[in-house]
């Protein structure tokens, strides 16, 4: 109900829904991660990375929780190289998982290693052909004056998901363009 509540834009409703039911099962793994995907909506990283980290000692194992910190760690904040150790774990862990080789990716990039960034995105993006994988991929490829191919991978992923806010954000804030 409360991931339901967060993606119809009622964060607050959502909120106040996963603490009852967090007073109900304080430890439960289900809830504290989605918690954590409300209080990033609601732009609360200390509670985001509290609730991932309660996770993550749990079950050190914990593919998704890991990915999800990494790559929020890496796209919000310069803890780059903590970013990457969380996400290889949770890439060792599931190296056929299209979204964390995408956060692995993104990680290189951010890291400023753009051709490891850029084979680790192709490789995402192969498996998983989504709007914000493509706008990883583009990112890396447009940096590498690779306009030319960048539009192809972004207008390819434009014709499933033309009002993608991540993609939309990304082609506009690189090109220049509505």
């Amino acid at each position: 109900e409360a991931e339901a509540l967060a993606s119809n834009g009622h964060t607050q409703t959502a909120w106040v829904r996963i603490n009852q039911a967090l007073q109900d099962h304080p430890n439960n793994p289900s809830l504290l991660y989605t918690r954590a995907m409300v209080a990033d909506k609601r732009d609360d990283l200390p509670q985001f990375e509290h609730d991932l980290r309660l996770i993550i000692e749990d079950d050190p194992n914990n593919a998704m929780a890991l990915n999800a910190l990494g790559y929020t760690l890496a796209d919000r904040t310069d803890r780059l190289e903590e970013a990457r150790q969380l996400i290889e774990q949770a890439h060792e862990l599931e190296p056929y998982d299209a979204a964390i080789t995408d956060s692995l990716g993104w990680v290189y990039y951010r890291l400023g290693d753009l051709a490891t960034a850029e084979r680790l995105l192709r490789e995402a993006f192969d498996a998983f052909p989504d709007a914000e994988v493509a706008a990883h991929l583009g990112e890396v490829l447009w940096q590498q004056n690779k306009q030319r191919e960048a539009r192809q991978v972004w207008n390819q992923a434009l014709a499933n998901q033309p009002n993608d806010a991540v993609l939309l954000e990304t082609i506009q804030r690189l090109t220049n363009k509505d």
